[in-house]
């Protein structure tokens, strides 16, 4: 004999869960504001709106507090504070934010052979005083500051100490520091339970788990009109498109090259897809201004790298970046 009672029960019980279950669907969220001299946003999905709101906001507040140690354009930012009070060959203490991004660059300088340099800092602040009055740096001070770049003139001392080796050194991470600091975002917001994310740092984007009903995050690179998918990867473009100048009607990228001590001028993007944000970062700058047998050498000994780039007329891929293509973006 059937219990009613029972079954009253079993269905006010599935109703009142009905809105529960509804409640843990992933719900989509999105945050913008400017920082880092672009827009940065944050697309993720999560169950509890609260708690993916408060890990944005935490991810934010790192992103601030990452900006005040490699910021080239803050006076009070660490790196700045050291260029103004390191003395030549005495070991200064940094915050371990600094110290490992500055490992982790040594390493990438070594691996382009000086194509990426975070030493360049005072040749950068050259090019950029001579053309904000519309001129370009003379030859002679170009080779002065390029003699600061040796890689021997910038040294680590473990933990958390890093030693200048000449006067007036001047550390830039503008090739570097969206990458990293993307990495660390990415960090907390799966720290806090937000695995399904996409933060865009303008031009660096840093990729979690695939959205619902999707194989991976679709991202546009308008250069060389391809759409491509990942999952859990960085991907990041450099090109003039981004950053340049003009004089006398040539266009020179913000992109120095160590080893010349000029602003690159004859290629038009890279875009790199690596594992980790600070590489993608990295390699998009070193392989502008790499010959393209390098840049794919570098490439066939590094299998967790793809990467596309073009100068002049001439476009080259990594064998494996077409595994990511899905669309050719016409």
């Amino acid at each position: 004999m059937l219990n009613l009672g029972k079954i009253v029960g079993i269905l006010i019980g599935l109703q009142l869960s009905i809105p529960h279950i509804l409640s843990q669907e992933l719900q989509p969220l999105r945050k913008a504001r400017p920082a880092l001299g672009t827009t940065v946003s944050i697309k993720c999905y999560g169950r509890d709106t609260v708690q993916a709101l408060s890990a944005i906001e935490e991810a934010y507040h790192l992103l601030d507090s990452l900006n005040l140690i490699f910021s080239d354009y803050n006076p009070e930012s660490e790196i700045r504070q050291i260029a103004k009070n390191y003395r030549k060959g005495v070991p200064i203490s940094v915050s371990q934010p600094l110290y490992d991004l500055t490992a982790k660059a040594t390493e990438l300088g070594r691996l382009t052979e000086g194509s990426f340099n975070i030493a360049v800092g005072a040749l950068t602040q050259l090019w950029r005083s001579y053309l904000a009055e519309k001129r370009i740096p003379p030859g002679n001070l170009i080779r002065k500051f390029k003699r600061q770049l040796k890689e021997r003139n910038l040294q680590l001392q473990p933990p958390d100490k890093l030693i200048f080796k000449k006067d007036r050194m001047r550390l830039d991470f503008g090739g570097i520091a969206k990458g990293y600091i993307g990495d660390q975002m990415a960090k907390k917001l799966r720290e806090k339970g937000i695995g399904i994310f996409l933060i865009d740092l303008g031009g660096d984007l840093v990729a979690g788990d695939a959205p619902p009903d999707s194989d991976g995050w679709k991202i546009t690179i308008s250069w060389c009109e391809k759409i491509v998918t990942i999952v859990n990867q960085s991907i990041a473009t450099s090109g003039p498109d981004f950053q340049f100048h003009v004089y006398q009607g040539k266009r020179y990228s913000h992109i120095i090259d160590p080893k010349s001590g000029w602003g690159v001028s004859d290629f038009f993007g890279c875009t790199v897809i690596a594992g980790s944000g600070y590489e993608a970062d990295a390699l998009a700058s070193a392989f502008s201004i790499l010959p393209f047998a390098r840049s794919t050498e570098i490439l066939s000994r590094k299998a967790d790298i793809a990467a596309i780039i073009g100068r002049n007329s001439e476009l080259i891929s990594s064998d494996n970046f077409s595994e990511y293509v899905v669309s050719d973006g016409r």
